[in-house]
């Protein structure tokens, strides 16, 4: 696998910045802070999509790596796995967007990307046979990182990880539990078979004996049956129709006789109906009289009404239109009266709200004049605090102007009579604020930055003039000038130095006089600075309190104007109002005269119309008692005609009655009950006898079942051993097969953890030899270590002493534990690459400032160590270091610098290439800023 591109769009230093890698070992180097960690974030979050783990001692969250002001970030990592290109891109957002990341993998050989997080870091983990933790302990060496493998506590597991012997560990473990599983359902299974052939003993039969029993018991339920239906058919055939025979006749002798009761009923209904009949025609002719009576005393008291009143009441008909004719006189009247009291209502409100009003005008009149007696007073005030202002204003600026021409700083204030003009000055406050002083502090920044270069080539010359009498105090016995290489006296060099001495005295004086004027100058620029403060606090004062001020003072001149104008249109209306009240009394006396005579006629005319409403009514009463007389002649003529009816019909029902009398004599009861009793009873003794016989069959089914359902579970009990004994036998062969397959996993992954040692040993060693240089050690050992107590298997480091003893490597120094890990780390990956293939799967090897912990002449050993790594056909080696030494190991090398807005660059050259215009030896390998190459 490698890398062959990668873009960063606002990631931490990058702006937009793509880069191009070959294939080969690359140094990637540059100042601290340049940009290098940032290239290896990005290579690292594009593959897996996470943060890299310590890095410098730092962790980064995905949101730390977007670059300060920016919205989101971006990474675009191209990689190749076995001939077949990856495209993974990574977009987060900054921190407080609280958007999600996003992600996507593309390749020609997916029919669709991959998308969201998850399954993109799936998918690439799946590609590269690793995930990040693998990755880290494996293909990247990150800085700083010298006991990662000498002192983590799963070493064991991380190597056999690495090497894939943890699978073979999982197929043990998933073996075992089966094997357990195998022998835990041989166990059951005989248990509970032994249990089964304990159950056959309580059986009293076997199989033929109980398929006998059951033939016999259906035998005897045919002959049961038999008998139930020799009882059923001399019910149904004999018994039942005789009696059907009898109890009919018996019913229609019931029939009868109920029938001639019912005869006599209505004969009887008939005599009573009669006598009721007559009984009413005699109440409605008494009735009648009544009503008479009645009528004529109510003509009377109409007569009497009629004398009383001026309408015409002497018929109905009259007194219906007088009713009428009064109705409408009383609507007149009470119209003519509404509209009056409408009149006296109205113009009583009309002069009460006059009133109001006027009492409304005084009170605002009253208060506008209050009101204008203190806005006058206000105006005085608000002048005076003009005045006042414009003094305090004009004493900041005579002040402000002395202070300003003590800094050298032309105010431009203008003079009126002596005083400061203030419209000139306030005009010249914003200049003077942003322009003028803002320059001559610009001024003094260039004296000081002056006086600073002086001070440093001053400084510079005392170094010098110190070394130089370092050199005059370290010459040897021989005595040599270090200018002109002769031989010289002590006394020579005694006056040198003293002349020197001198000379730097001299020199330090100046500085220090400098340095007293830089001081000063600094001074007065940071004094320049709180005068400016003091004209932006005039501008303020004018702007936030004079002009205030002078606002005030004019919008209270005009509210006192406008408030004269109301005050006299106030006693224009108060006149008006006095002389509407005059004319709206006289108005209303009127109306009130009008409505009391209205009132007067309105009660006249309604006694009237309750007398002939009075007589209307007695009508009525005697159209009501005519009606009734009508109603109740009716009822005589209605109950002459019953009488007649009824007579006719008691006459039909004797005739009915004689007839039936003279059937029922046909029948005799007791005779039909004694024959009806007899037949129930005999259909009652068969049908118990029937029952009995039933209920014995039901018995034999019964015992059928019971017999069928013991026959069924004892086959039931043959079937379930002869399947847990072939369980049994299933389980056993089962568990012996697992048993031989652990064998062979123990086997393969003892000869493959004793295989891989002997490679990771001699690998490991190899680029220790290389690195290593001291005397101390000759070799990093490697071996396995089995804890019987837990059948685990674990990884002892250990380093040959020359005298042959062994030595725990957390006691060496930071150094030599760091080129112990180096070694281990390039050994285990060297394995990894052998196992799988350097072409294949296997990420570039990425070492992360490998000179960390490293002596010099350690650190000149790194070169042969890539020489050696570039021997095992790796495509890419990475490796990051501020140390340019390493670039004779490296096949190119990547500079990474920052740009003057502190934005990372990146140039890829040959190794060794000149930056500043090449030798001619090689060009440009892969540069793009912004996506473009």
């Amino acid at each position: 696998m490698k890398i062959t591109r990668i873009r960063l769009q606002n990631i931490r230093s990058y702006e937009d910045q793509t880069v191009e890698f070959p294939e080969g070992t690359i140094l990637i180097h540059g100042e601290n802070g340049a940009g290098k960690t940032s290239l290896l974030i990005g290579m690292f979050g594009g593959l897996f999509l996470s943060n890299i783990t310590n890095v410098e001692g730092n962790s980064f969250n995905v949101g730390d790596l977007v670059r300060r002001g920016a919205d989101k970030g971006k990474v675009e990592l191209d990689f190749v796995v076995d001939d077949t290109e990856y495209t993974v891109e990574w977009e987060m957002p900054s921190p407080d967007s609280g958007a999600a990341s996003k992600a996507t993998l593309s390749s020609p050989v997916l029919s669709d990307p991959v998308s969201g997080i998850r399954d993109v870091q799936q998918e690439v983990t799946n590609l590269l046979g690793m995930d990040e933790d693998d990755f880290s302990s494996s293909a990247y060496v990150q800085q700083g990182e010298i006991d990662r493998l000498i002192e983590a506590n799963d070493r064991g597991e991380m190597i056999d990880s690495l090497l894939g012997l943890d699978q073979i560990e999982g197929y043990i473990e998933r073996a075992k539990l089966t094997r357990r599983g195998a022998r835990r359902t041989y166990e059951r299974c005989q248990e509970r078979r032994k249990g089964q052939e304990a159950n056959l003993e309580e059986y009293e039969k076997d199989e033929d004996g109980y398929i006998e029993e059951v033939q016999s018991l259906k035998s005897d339920i045919d002959e049961q049956k038999d008998l139930v239906q020799r009882h059923q058919d001399h019910i149904d055939e004999e018994l039942v129709p005789k009696l059907n025979k009898y109890t009919d006749q018996l019913e229609r002798y019931d029939t009868l006789s109920e029938r001639r009761e019912n005869k006599q009923s209505q004969i009887d209904d008939a005599k009573d109906s009669k006598i009721e009949a007559r009984k009413e025609r005699q109440e409605a002719k008494d009735t009648i009289g009544e009503h008479n009576s009645a009528i004529n005393d109510l003509r009377d008291e109409i007569d009497t009404l009629d004398e009383e009143t001026e309408y015409d009441l002497s018929s109905a008909e009259s007194t219906a239109d007088a009713h009428s004719e009064a109705h409408d006189d009383v609507l007149a009247a009470q119209k003519e009266k509404n509209t009056l009291e409408n009149e006296y209502n109205n113009a009583r409100d009309n002069l009460l709200d006059a009133k109001s009003d006027l009492g409304d005008v005084t009170d605002e009149l009253e208060q506008a004049r209050e009101q204008a007696e203190e806005q006058e007073r206000a105006i005085d005030e608000a002048e005076s605090d003009v005045e006042d202002h414009e003094t305090e204003l004009r004493e900041q600026l005579s002040d402000l102007a002395e202070t300003l021409d003590e800094y050298e700083v032309e105010a431009n204030f203008g003079m009126d009579e002596g005083e400061i003009d203030l419209s000139v000055a306030t005009d010249a406050l914003a200049p003077l604020a942003r322009e003028r002083i803002p320059e001559r502090r610009e001024e003094l920044g260039d004296e000081i930055n002056e006086l600073t270069g002086e001070i440093g080539r001053l400084e510079s010359k005392v170094e010098t003039i110190d070394d130089q009498i370092e050199e005059f105090e370290g010459l040897g016995e021989a005595g040599e000038c270090p200018k002109c290489g002769q031989p010289v006296e002590e006394a020579h060099v005694d006056e040198e130095i003293s002349e020197l001495e001198s000379e730097r005295e001299n020199v330090e004086a100046e500085i220090q006089s400098l340095q007293d004027d830089q001081k000063q100058l600094q001074v007065r620029s940071g004094q320049l600075s709180g005068i400016r403060n003091t004209v932006n606090d005039a501008i303020d004062f004018y702007t936030d309190t004079l002009v205030e001020a002078r606002e005030d003072a004019e919008q209270l001149r005009e509210a006192r104007d406008e408030l004269r104008e109301e005050i006299e249109e106030l006693e224009g209306d108060e006149s008006d109002l006095h002389e509407q009240i005059d004319d709206l009394e006289a108005t209303v006396e009127e109306r009130e005269e009008a409505f009391e005579e209205a009132e007067a006629e309105m009660e006249a005319i309604n006694e009237s119309r309750q007398v002939v409403k009075q007589a209307d009514e007695k009508y009525d009463a005697i159209d009501d008692r005519q009606t009734k007389i009508d109603q109740h002649q009716q009822a005589i003529s209605h109950a002459d005609d019953r009488i007649e009816r009824l007579d006719d019909q008691k006459e039909t029902y004797k005739a009915e009655k004689e007839d039936l009398e003279h059937e029922l004599g046909e029948y005799d009861p007791e005779e039909l009950r004694e024959w009806i009793d007899e037949y129930e009873n005999d259909i009652e003794n068969h049908r118990q006898w029937r029952d009995e016989a039933q209920s014995e069959v039901e018995d034999l089914r019964g015992e059928i079942a019971s017999v069928e359902t013991t026959l069924d579970n004892l086959r039931d009990l043959h079937e379930n051993i002869a399947e847990l004994e072939h369980r049994e036998r299933w389980a056993d062969s089962v568990r012996e097969d697992i048993e031989h397959t652990l064998s062979i996993y123990n086997e393969v992954q003892s000869d493959l953890r004793e295989t891989y040692l002997g490679y990771l040993n001699e690998y490991a060693n190899d680029i220790f030899k290389d690195i290593y240089k001291n005397s101390s050690y000759q070799q990093v050992r490697i071996t396995e270590e089995h804890d019987e107590t837990y059948d685990t298997y674990d990884y002892d480091i250990k380093l040959l002493r020359d005298d042959g003893t062994m030595e725990d490597p957390a006691n060496a120094s930071g150094g030599e534990r760091a080129v112990v890990n180096l070694a281990l780390r390039a050994g285990i990956y060297r394995l990894i690459a052998q196992i799988r293939g350097a072409g294949g799967t296997l990420p570039p090897f990425i070492l992360d400032e490998p000179t960390t912990f490293l002596d010099e002449g350690h650190v000149g050993q790194l070169e042969q160590m890539l020489d050696t790594i570039k021997e095992w056909d790796v495509a890419q080696v990475f490796v990051v270091s501020h140390d340019e030494s390493l670039i004779h190991g490296a096949d190119h090398e990547c500079l990474v610098t920052k740009d003057e807005g502190s934005a990372s660059q990146v140039e890829m050259r040959l190794a060794g290439q000149d930056y500043e215009g090449g030798d001619g030896s090689g060009g440009e390998l892969a540069l793009s800023d912004g996506g473009q190459s």
